[in-house]
């Protein structure tokens, strides 16, 4: 009975700070010209909308030598949509490292779109096979019943798992004939930002072989969160007591607690947003769509700052948000006249059967994306524990033999007892400085004890929420981490060496301080 009624206050409070919330932001939106809550867009902004999603969505199109793909997850059937510049094994892609990259809230594979315009100039690409997924309930990839912890860590590591395995298990000489005699596990790294910083930190401490290095930026780590709001609260405790011991020091003790405490009240505030994915699903579609999607607008306004005034620039972040409309739905994995593009191969274009968006993505575009890309937010994928599968305990244990012959231990064995959350696998944290998001001080600082061997912290001054994506120098810093690593392979230790003071001297600039364990 206790149990059920602290579950309703708690329930009855997260509610009440989410309609605080609501109608705060309401009001904001509706004060602000730029924004009008009523607001439906030009018929110029929506058909360069159109345009653009056509260009990011038509699954008959390449984008940036990069190919639509699809992946059918084998205990579901539910299919994952990603971009990738070697959609299948071939010769072009033998013993090339594999770079995953997972997007955060509210974005998709297309994030990476700064990123992919770099990689064709520095021709990353041609020394590695890039993919680029969409989480489930995002983009092109299809809804799920529930987003739990164990419903989306099962199905990105079975994607990241199968994709690694079929390279692992298909690869070929120039003859086009097996090599496997010869044949050396490939690399792999991940790459995650906001919710796929906190997915791979999951993976890093709970999967930690699942790739050779962990490349990581402006994502909570919870464990560590929830450790520093516990330090605060302690902290703030014992000087309250302090002070109602000793009340003539009273107004010093109380300043103490107020600068103890403000991250804390500061991160709440930022997080106000969380609480109003909480309210019934009617509020949450209103919150979101709202004045030609005001709250998205936002964003997109937050990740490019000054750029941003662009009156165009908000067109291709909103198609990647928004994702396929109804028109990209109707198309395929395959052209009618394959003769005219024969430099399309893979998937759909010649080689398998043709493939087209599964029919969730098709409701998202009729009826909004909201619900989904919310339910992260509600379903306990930050909370919940991962109960693996038997098929994941297996594939774990097979990779950590597999890369035992190239990768030093770092402690972390796949049934070793670490504390919660501690990282066992080497990871490349890139952290814009300037998030008005995420709180440093609550997400960041203490960061190393959970860290693993050859580690690093790259604080990048001057950078937001979505630095290394959207800002030149971040996507330059990032890129320039990807290239070490796919280039000179894995090598124990930090990536940083050379690189960071090599881009100081470029930028002529102090902006980059690194720390590594």
């Amino acid at each position: 009975m206790s149990s059920a009624i602290s579950a309703w206050i708690k329930q009855t409070l997260v509610y009440t700070i989410g309609l605080v919330n609501f109608f705060l932001y309401l009001i904001v939106t509706v004060q602000n010209r730029s924004f009008h809550f009523l607001y439906r867009g030009t018929k110029r902004e929506k058909l360069l909308l159109a345009k653009s999603r056509d260009e990011f969505w038509n699954l008959s199109k390449e984008y940036d030598g990069l190919f639509h793909c699809f992946y059918t997850l084998k205990n579901s059937g539910l299919k994952l949509h990603y971009l990738s510049n070697h959609p299948e094994p071939t010769h072009a892609s033998n013993n090339k490292p594999l770079v995953f990259l997972i997007h955060g809230f509210p974005d998709s594979c297309f994030v990476w779109r700064e990123l992919f315009h770099r990689f064709r100039k520095t021709e990353l690409l041609k020394n590695a096979t890039v993919i680029a997924v969409d989480l489930p309930g995002y983009g092109g990839s299809d809804s799920f019943p529930n987003y739990g912890a164990t419903e989306i860590l099962e199905a990105l590591t079975e994607f990241i798992a199968g994709k690694r395995e079929a390279y692992y298990e298909h690869p070929m000489n120039g003859n086009g004939e097996s090599a496997s005699d010869n044949y050396r596990p490939r690399e792999a790294y991940i790459v995650g930002h906001d919710w796929g910083c906190i997915l791979a930190y999951r993976l890093a401490a709970e999967a930690p072989y699942l790739a050779d290095r962990f490349i990581l930026s402006n994502g909570v780590h919870p464990q560590h969160a929830w450790s520093n709001q516990d330090r605060i609260i302690s902290s703030a405790t014992k000087m309250l007591r302090t002070c109602w011991h000793n009340p003539l020091h009273s107004r010093v003790v109380l300043t103490k607690v107020v600068s103890t405490v403000k991250p804390l009240l500061k991160q709440f505030a930022r997080f106000g947003y969380a609480f109003v994915f909480q309210l019934p699903n009617f509020l949450v579609s209103l919150f979101l769509n709202a004045g030609n999607h005001v709250f998205f607008r936002t964003c997109h306004k937050n990740a490019f700052g000054s750029r941003y005034e662009n009156p165009d620039r908000d067109i291709p972040c909103m198609a990647s948000t928004l994702g396929p409309s109804l028109a990209e739905c109707e198309t395929s994995t395959s052209y009618d006249d394959k003769e005219q593009t024969p430099h399309l191969k893979g998937p759909g274009y010649g080689t398998e059967k043709p493939q087209s968006y599964p029919p969730s993505v098709v409701r998202r575009a009729k009826h909004g994306n909201a619900i989904d890309m919310t339910a992260y937010y509600r379903d306990g994928l930050l909370t919940q524990p991962w109960d693996k599968s038997l098929e994941t305990l297996t594939t774990m244990h097979d990779f950590e033999e597999d890369s035992k012959s190239r990768r030093r231990s770092f402690g972390a064995s796949l049934f070793s007892e670490n504390f919660p959350g501690a990282l066992r696998a080497p990871v490349t944290v890139l952290w814009g400085a300037d998030d008005p998001v995420i709180m440093k001080e609550l997400c960041l600082d203490g960061i190393g004890d959970y860290l693993a061997k050859g580690s690093e912290v790259v604080l990048l001054k001057g950078l937001g929420h979505w630095g290394v994506l959207c800002n030149g120098f971040g996507v330059q810093v990032l890129e320039e981490v990807l290239r070490r690593v796919t280039e000179r392979g894995y090598e124990g230790g930090a990536v940083s060496g050379r690189i960071y003071k090599t881009l100081r001297q470029h930028l002529q600039e102090r902006w980059i301080t690194v720390v590594t364990k």
